[in-house]
């Protein structure tokens, strides 16, 4: 008999940001709603963009990223732009 494990990597996020590069939903790098601009490096153009709080909302991920995620074993890091 043969075992399989599956990982599953969840599409939607409590914090989510439409890259201003690709146009492609990523997870934003933060924990809790901020209350100032943040900076976001996308992990599919590798864009760094500064984002308003107003741009921060629960949605779905892209299928490009989740894709991504997959194919590097759910163990993709995602960096924010204050990482230097």
């Amino acid at each position: 008999m043969l075992n399989c494990m599956a990982f599953f990597i969840s599409n939607t996020c409590d914090f989510t940001i439409r890259c201003k590069g690709c146009n492609e939903n990523i997870n934003a790098p933060v924990g809790t709603m901020p209350s100032s601009w943040i900076i976001a490096a996308c992990p599919l153009c590798q864009e760094k963009r500064r984002y308003l709080p107003t741009e921060i909302f629960r949605g779905r991920l892209s299928q490009k990223l989740i894709e991504k995620m997959q194919a590097a074993g759910g163990a993709m890091i995602i960096k924010n732009g204050t990482d230097n």
